[in-house]
């Protein structure tokens, strides 16, 4: 499995425990970028959060995703559709 799919993976667990507990504040997520040494957090709230991910990979500004494509750029990540 690559390391974006265990990303998203885990972002998913940490959405639904943020929803779970009423967290208000955007959440930390872990960028889903393609880099295997990237650490960064990226903090979205949790509406933009389930309508964004449909869409593709959310990344820290700047951050690339192999085979990959920059559709939207937010103040505090970027928007991936992944080819």
């Amino acid at each position: 499995m690559s390391r974006t799919s265990l990303v998203r993976r885990s972002n998913a667990r940490i959405a639904a425990r943020a929803l779970r507990t009423g967290f208000r504040a955007p959440v930390p997520l872990i960028c889903e970028c393609s880099d295997s040494r990237c650490a960064e957090i990226v903090l979205v709230d949790l509406d933009t959060y389930r309508v964004e991910r449909r869409h593709g990979l959310l990344t820290a500004p700047e951050h690339v995703v192999e085979r990959g494509r920059v559709v939207r750029c937010d103040d505090g990540y970027w928007l991936h559709e992944a080819a």
